[in-house]
């Protein structure tokens, strides 16, 4: 993250900030996640900066499968794999 061009530092305190504006939720699912994953809305491998702006809430789950796709490239992902587990009948 240090050798990113827009790094800004996100304190202990923004980030307390940033999940109590989500209050306990993920950002994604809205499950509530006790320990949340620091997930970067515009991925820091496209271009997205590390900072309070840029940072969101996420499960493990929704962190980990969003990867480095933006926002709707991964919900046109989620939705092809639903359609395809029902066509399948699984």
């Amino acid at each position: 993250m240090l050798g990113n061009p827009g790094y800004v530092e996100v304190t202990d305190w923004e980030w307390l900030r940033v999940k109590n504006r989500y209050r306990g939720c993920c950002a994604y699912c809205g499950k509530r996640t006790p320990r949340p994953h620091m997930d970067h809305v515009v991925p820091l491998a496209r271009g997205g900066r590390h900072a309070p702006a840029n940072v969101v809430p996420a499960c493990a789950a929704c962190n980990v499968s969003k990867f480095k796709f933006f926002l709707v490239e991964w919900r046109l992902r989620q939705r092809r794999t639903t359609v395809e587990v029902a066509e399948l009948g699984v």
